[in-house]
């Protein structure tokens, strides 16, 4: 999904102002992270939570990523994946 986001920003010609990227935030503390998804102004984690079983540990790592007065969007419909 964010391959075809990107390449839809691009198209538009906001590349420049809004870039996806996609995290494996599974994979430990940031470590994975690229530097330019480093200091962004919105984070958005869309049903993703139900498979995590340390959400804090997730929205600590989440939130890491977020410049000082960022935002961090979390969407989701199951509570877990037992649902």
């Amino acid at each position: 999904m964010c391959n075809l986001y990107n390449e839809k920003a691009s198209k538009a010609e906001i590349s420049e102002k809004m870039q996806a990227f996609c995290v494996d935030i599974l994979a430990g503390a940031g470590e994975e992270v690229p530097e330019d998804a480093k200091d962004v102004d919105v984070v958005v984690c869309s049903m993703g939570y139900h498979h995590i079983q340390d959400s804090k540990r997730t929205t600590e790592v989440l939130a890491s990523l977020l410049k000082k007065g960022g935002h961090l969007i979390v969407l989701d419909l199951l509570e877990s994946m037992d649902v």
